[in-house]
């Protein structure tokens, strides 16, 4: 019974270990402190069985729980792609962009502080004016839109600001763009419906530029993409937001890993996987009783003997491996 309740519950989040506490730590940082993603929750999704993650998430609130696979695995590929925690720059993904927003902090103007004028301003980059916002806000015409919209002006011009193409990438003929520019609700038919997928979410963006929180952010575009659209598919996402898996940017590298279970190898190295020892089986108790109210306590005690005498004797031992690795 133990040796179950061990490899269902503890083995996905040993696993899981490094993105855990990278995350929590990133919590603790200034201006960081946007706590919209349940971790083992994450953990349980890619690395466990489905089972165990409904039932991990029955006692959760609604807020910080994963809407389905497709999320778990764009998230995935964020973090294990442009995470901090992979790749330590200025722009690297952090909880703030995660859970907030994905305008880059520090700057000395304060950014938009509603959708109106965030539409003037990225509308600014591509090269429109106000006027031009204005008229394809009526016209619903694509041919307006490529009309008005200058890819250069957008790729070039105000480098310091634009950080929608500068950091992320995005196109100016993104859907995500031209939908929250134009706020269209779908594109004219023909070739662009097949090159744009058709229907659009004007709300997609908002998100990410801090308009919407609980969560905002990379996290809250996916919730609305996600609660909108008929898709679950991850391609249909990277599809949107850069016009063709093709177009995708540089830092964003598909990685196959996560797109399935990540699974795991040597599980005869569990005792020594992490180092945790004692200290580290309690809290990993502690994480099956916020999944199994009154189980957590008793049991947490036993993995934490478990884990300290085996945790002298792990030295040679090889360790419990993810794909999910950093």
């Amino acid at each position: 019974m133990v040796a179950l309740l061990i490899y269902y519950f503890v083995i996905p989040i040993v696993g899981f270990w490094d993105w855990i506490s990278w995350w929590n730590g990133q919590l603790e940082q200034p201006g960081q402190n946007f706590p919209c993603l349940d971790m083992i929750g994450l953990a349980y999704k890619m690395n466990g069985a489905n089972w165990v993650y409904d039932l991990y998430a029955l006692n959760q609130r609604a807020f910080g729980t994963l809407t389905g696979d497709t999320e778990a695995e764009f998230i995935m590929t964020l973090l294990m792609t442009e995470s901090s925690l992979v790749r330590p720059t200025a722009t690297s993904i952090r909880p703030y962009n995660m859970c907030h927003s994905i305008a880059p902090t520090g700057r000395q103007f304060k950014w938009p502080d509603n959708v109106q004028d965030w539409r003037y301003l990225i509308g600014k980059w591509m090269g429109m004016s106000k006027t031009d916002i204005q008229e394809l806000g009526v016209s619903g015409d694509m041919s307006k839109y490529e009309k008005y919209a200058d890819p250069k002006t957008w790729e070039q011009s105000y480098t310091e600001e634009n950080f929608l193409f500068q950091v992320w990438g995005f196109k100016w003929n993104s859907p995500l763009i031209i939908a929250f520019i134009t706020q269209w609700a779908a594109l004219p038919g023909g070739a662009s419906v097949e090159l744009y997928g058709g229907t659009l979410l004007t709300q997609m963006l908002d998100p990410q530029l801090g308009q919407i929180v609980l969560p905002g952010g990379w996290q809250g575009m996916l919730k609305v993409f996600l609660t909108k659209s008929q898709t679950r598919n991850i391609a249909d996402v990277e599809r949107y937001l850069f016009s063709s898996v093709a177009a995708a940017p540089k830092w964003y590298q598909h990685n196959k890993d996560a797109k399935k279970k990540c699974g795991f190898s040597n599980y005869a190295g569990l005792a020594g996987s992490v180092g945790m020892g004692a200290a580290g089986g309690a809290g990993a108790g502690a994480f099956i009783g916020s999944a199994l109210p009154g189980l957590g306590t008793a049991l947490g005690a036993l993995i934490g003997g478990i884990f300290g005498a085996l945790a002298g004797a792990a030295e040679g031992v090889p360790k419990v491996t993810s794909q999910c690795k950093p």
